[in-house]
């Protein structure tokens, strides 16, 4: 079946950005490995085109990572698009991005029940022709409905009251041992709620799994060169991924090393972790030593810029976030039956989760944290939890839920498991309840050698991709080369860091590849 881009079936929406233009991919096989049974997938692809005034050079795709990062909402964004160009990609290039199977636009759209809202009956199933769905498309389709994962008291267990993770210094609330048992059943729910619309075959939940997406951005490769008029069947894929992005670009070069263009990978998932489901051995490793290093860029910045700066050293500040924890032992209250358990409790998962975010932008993210630590302070001042400001305390959590060790001294191996990341974790537990099997499954090998070397980057304090990931898939490629940055955050497109970002552009511009084991050193600090 050929395999044609056709004009948008999306709804209408004002484009912010001038020049960007919308297309359906219309005719993918929902299975590639029986195409003849007529059953189509729609993969809906977005366009920056490239500025005028600079020698054009052809298309770099992009995926923003996830799992199930819209590329046609990232897009529409133009600072994002800006970020794209001068940081990594450079002028001259056009930049496709595109929703990944069952979500967005996508049909078949993985719809499931929890959320009535979320469902979209009219794109549950594959489609045989390329008329326009009957529903209007919702606005924002990168929400998964889940469950909140509350504590259930009926499943506590155990556990010393005053249950801190001690890491650099700070101590760190466990969250009640409860909230594995409340996660299960979360989890049970949503298996349960997306079998009926996402688990049959001609439905989303067989054919979105990496290798099918990989495959897809070779065929979006392939018509984007019809489109130029330019052959099809050794066209180059140039390619920049972010988190699970390198998931979709290690596939891709293993399953179409000849295919392979320009491919930067940036805060790298481990393939290997990712095909047995170990990730929690390889990715949170450096979430604690990141976190730690908020208390000297605050003090450095002083209270000018970091509002919960206090005292005249980083000790002092690490000291108030201290005291906050100490008040936010979920489980004493828990095992005591206290009434207001369940406040503590949301508010210590909420703080966590948003310090693990944090660490994602620290530029962007920590300033907003340190107004948020200084505005709880008050609110949970009272030794009593009953008495503390629930309002002003959930209207907090609400408003911010999308928001030095001695010299030679090596710090004791914490992987974080046990202190920040439990609600990271919990997405891992509900993967073990899912009931849909693939259509197509492949497990590798994974590495080779491509026709054009791969670029990866590492930060070397990123809290959910750790360098080392980007190390090891170095090796597993021939001839690829890292960047490694002394920075905190997730991928160096979240640093300010000139090194890095030159390095990313000279591959694109020029094709040149650093040297082995190039370091890009720490520059431009938080709060700065």
């Amino acid at each position: 079946m050929p395999l044609v881009l056709e004009p948008s079936l999306l709804t209408k929406r004002q484009n912010p950005i001038r020049g960007v233009r919308e297309k359906l991919f219309n005719g993918v096989p929902l299975d590639y490995n029986k195409p003849e049974n007529g059953l189509q997938s729609i993969i809906p692809v977005i366009k920056a085109p490239a500025a005028k005034g600079f020698p054009y050079k052809g298309t770099v795709m992009f995926n923003p990572g996830g799992p199930g990062a819209l590329g046609t909402e990232y897009l529409y964004k133009p600072k994002a698009v800006a970020k794209l160009r001068s940081r990594i990609i450079g002028d001259g290039w056009d930049i496709v991005s595109f929703d990944p199977r069952g979500f967005g636009y996508s049909v078949p759209f993985a719809s499931c029940g929890v959320n009535p809202r979320t469902i979209e009956l009219d794109r549950a199933n594959a489609t045989t022709s390329t008329e326009k769905p009957k529903n209007r498309l919702p606005r924002r389709l990168n929400r998964r409905a889940r469950r909140p994962v509350r504590f259930n008291f009926r499943n506590s267990t155990s556990n010393p009251s005053n249950a801190y993770d001690q890491s650099f210094g700070m101590n760190v609330a466990r969250d009640p041992p409860s909230w594995k048992g409340s996660t299960l059943e979360s989890a049970l729910d949503l298996s349960s709620s997306c079998l009926n619309l996402t688990s049959q075959y001609n439905q989303a939940g067989p054919h979105m799994n990496t290798v099918v997406v990989a495959t897809d951005m070779l065929s979006i490769g392939k018509a984007l060169a019809r489109e130029k008029g330019e052959p099809e069947d050794n066209v180059m894929v140039n390619f920049y991924g972010i988190s699970y992005g390198t998931v979709i670009g290690q596939w891709f070069a293993s399953l179409y090393p000849k295919n392979v263009g320009k491919i930067m990978l940036d805060g790298v998932v481990d393939s290997a972790s990712w095909i047995a489901k170990r990730e929690e051995n390889t990715t949170t490793l450096h979430v604690d030593e990141g976190w730690a290093r908020f208390f000297p860029r605050c003090h450095q910045a002083g209270p000018q810029n970091c509002s919960f700066a206090t005292g005249n050293s980083t000790e002092a500040i690490r000291d108030r976030f201290n005291i906050i924890m100490t008040k936010l032992d979920a489980t004493k209250y828990q095992q005591e039956n206290n009434t207001a358990a369940s406040l503590v409790g949301d508010a210590l998962s909420g703080t966590k989760e948003f310090i693990l975010s944090s660490l994602y932008d620290p530029h962007d993210k920590w300033p907003i944290l340190a107004d948020y630590l200084t505005a709880m302070e008050p609110l949970i001042a009272p030794v009593d939890p009953n008495e503390w400001d629930a309002t002003g305390l959930m209207e907090l959590l609400s408003s911010n839920s999308t928001v030095k060790r001695k010299k030679n001294e090596k710090p004791v191996p914490r992987p974080a498991l046990e202190t920040l990341t439990e609600s990271f974790l919990s997405s891992k537990i509900a993967c073990t309840k899912w009931p849909v099997r693939p259509a197509w499954e492949w497990f590798g090998p994974i590495g080779g050698e491509t026709a054009t070397p791969i670029l990866f980057a590492g930060n070397l304090l990123d809290p959910i991709t750790p360098y080392e990931n980007a190390r090891k898939a170095t090796s597993l490629f021939k001839g690829a080369k890292m960047i490694y940055v002394d920075e905190v955050g997730h991928s160096t497109l979240s640093t300010k860091n000139k090194c890095a970002f030159n390095h990313a552009i000279n591959y694109f511009q020029e094709g040149k590849l650093p040297s082995a084991n190039t370091r890009c050193k720490s520059e431009q600090q938080p709060f700065q």
